[in-house]
């Protein structure tokens, strides 16, 4: 469809619109992130998303957030509900795919070309997470 179409042809332009989940406090971390995004070449198409701190959350915030029974710290939840921002910005602008990383992600300096030729030859709707 056209959504399909439109998704490949960004990717085969390898446009890789990237989110960085990062805690605003730490700035070694964003530094760490920095480095690696200018190394894949992705950082001029990368937004930057203040990380929940986990630990700042009350007990009840982490307790509605996960299911009954479900074994999360404090400090994943806090990442859940990061990623879950990241995943709402993608889906508010209209992206047909994104890459997501945490702020100590470590790429290789092909990691736009790589994720670009996966989302071609896979379909932009064929997958939901690669």
């Amino acid at each position: 469809g056209l959504f399909d179409r439109v998704a490949r042809a960004a990717a085969e332009k390898n446009e890789l619109p990237t989110f960085l989940l990062n805690l605003a406090a730490n700035d070694g971390r964003r530094a760490h992130a920095r480095a690696q995004l200018e190394r894949a070449d992705l950082l001029k198409s990368t937004r930057w998303i203040s990380g929940v701190d986990g630990s700042a959350l009350a007990s009840r915030v982490v307790g509605a957030a996960v299911a009954e029974g479900a074994v999360l710290s404090q400090g994943e939840v806090g990442i859940w509900l990061s990623h879950l921002t990241a995943w709402q910005d993608v889906s508010e602008a209209g992206l047909p795919y994104a890459l997501i990383v945490e702020d100590d992600v470590v790429l290789s300096e092909d990691a736009r070309a790589v994720a670009c030729r996966a989302i071609v030859e896979l379909g932009a709707t064929a997958w939901d997470v690669l």
